[in-house]
């Protein structure tokens, strides 16, 4: 049995309410659009990290937006961004790539490292073995997961609707 009435009072809280109210009409759409993309971002950031450097072109070239990007994320079955390259060998890079034996590459080698050189008259012929890939992206993937970042870009983004929501 109650003796009393306490309450209490929620700054804006019927403010609140009423923006709950009109999340079908955009608001979720939006929310999940910001927290991908910023997602998409923090992965190419670890991606940037876990790529192997040679010439440097593979690393300059990650993006996120591209639609001619090789690489997506995709949220649900609508919600998707693309991030990576367009470099056309990045795949190769990513998931490993196996020599066609008998190949010749013109190039030359500086230390342990050969560098290719179209139109050099020296170069190695291929083995034949499998090289294994560098999974940058999935190692990107794994880390923003393991990081807890993406539960931090989440909050960070519901704390900006809400500032918005209320003014502050």
């Amino acid at each position: 049995m109650s003796t009393g009435g306490y309450s209490f009072n929620v700054d804006n809280f019927d403010k609140w309410l009423a923006w709950l109210n009109t999340l079908d009409a955009g608001g979720i759409a939006k929310a999940k659009d910001e927290i991908l993309r910023a997602t998409g971002f923090r992965i190419l950031e670890y991606v940037d990290d876990f790529t192997p450097v040679q010439a440097g072109t593979l690393k300059n070239s990650t993006t996120a937006g591209n639609k001619d990007n090789i690489f997506e994320v995709r949220v649900g079955r609508s919600s998707y961004v693309f991030i990576g390259t367009a470099v056309k060998y990045a795949a190769a890079v990513e998931n490993g790539s196996q020599q066609r034996a008998g190949r010749f590459v013109p190039g030359f080698w500086s230390g342990d490292t050969f560098h290719y050189q179209p139109d050099y008259p020296d170069g190695m012929v291929l083995t034949g073995k499998f090289i294994e890939g560098a999974h940058m992206f999935q190692k990107g993937l794994d880390a923003v997961q393991d990081s807890g970042d993406l539960d931090r870009i989440a909050e960070f983004t519901f704390k900006k609707m809400y500032s918005r929501l209320v003014g502050g």
